[in-house]
């Protein structure tokens, strides 16, 4: 007789090399890509590229996955998910500069008179939603959070990991202007390398919301 139990810990066992598939799966993809001729590497990385059409293919399914594994009450509950999906769909898109004279994320956006004034405006009201998202998000799943991170459930590991890797890219993300203060010199091969992980760590971003998604209660439940 299977126990709930019994049940819980095959979900986690699951979850566990769900999650380490995709970890594997991404890491397999940089080596392979990195040794691609340069040529072609450069072509699947570029901005507008394969990778970056496929990272927002990838939240597009995370949205997808969202709507069919939550019953409706969990969405209106949990809309700040649905919202920050959203967010980094516009951030890989580029959204928050290319809409904006100077950027939304720039200091120079709101000081000086570059930008005019209905536009700092507009700004100043988008990220404030923006934070409020980020509030709520955090003021709502941070308990759940940290109690799942020391219970080591999948799928709040998965978050944990998609957020380093935002951290991550983020950081090889100019990695050469970033370092250079220090006077550390950046090699070409290194450089190389920033960028194939960079692209195919933000196509990672969307596969650990995946993965985080599908091993959670609300997807177990619905199985």
């Amino acid at each position: 007789m299977t126990t709930s139990a019994d049940s819980t810990e095959d979900s986690d066992s699951a979850g566990y090399t769900l999650l380490i598939s995709a970890f594997v799966a991404l890491l397999a993809l940089i080596a392979c890509v990195q040794l691609w001729p340069l040529n072609d590497r450069l072509a699947l990385i570029e901005e507008g590229g394969p990778f970056e059409n496929l990272t927002i293919v990838g939240y597009a399914v995370c949205i997808f996955l969202m709507a069919k594994n939550w019953t409706w009450e969990k969405l209106r509950a949990r809309w700040y998910f649905v919202a920050l999906v959203l967010l980094f769909v516009a951030r890989e898109l580029d959204l928050d500069k290319s809409l904006f004279t100077i950027g939304l994320l720039k200091s120079r956006q709101y000081v000086g008179d570059m930008v005019s004034l209905p536009e700092k405006a507009v700004s100043l009201v988008i990220v404030a939603a923006v934070l409020y998202v980020l509030f709520s998000a955090f003021r709502s799943e941070m308990r759940n959070f940290v109690n799942g991170i020391v219970t080591l459930l999948p799928n709040k590991l998965a978050v944990l990991s998609a957020a380093l890797l935002i951290v991550a890219t983020k950081s090889m993300d100019g990695i050469e202007r970033k370092l250079a203060p220090l006077g550390v010199d950046v090699s070409q091969g290194f450089h190389r390398f920033a960028q194939v992980f960079e692209e195919i760590g933000e196509f990672g971003i969307p596969v650990l919301i995946a993965v985080a998604i599908l091993t959670s209660q609300d997807a177990r439940s619905r199985s």
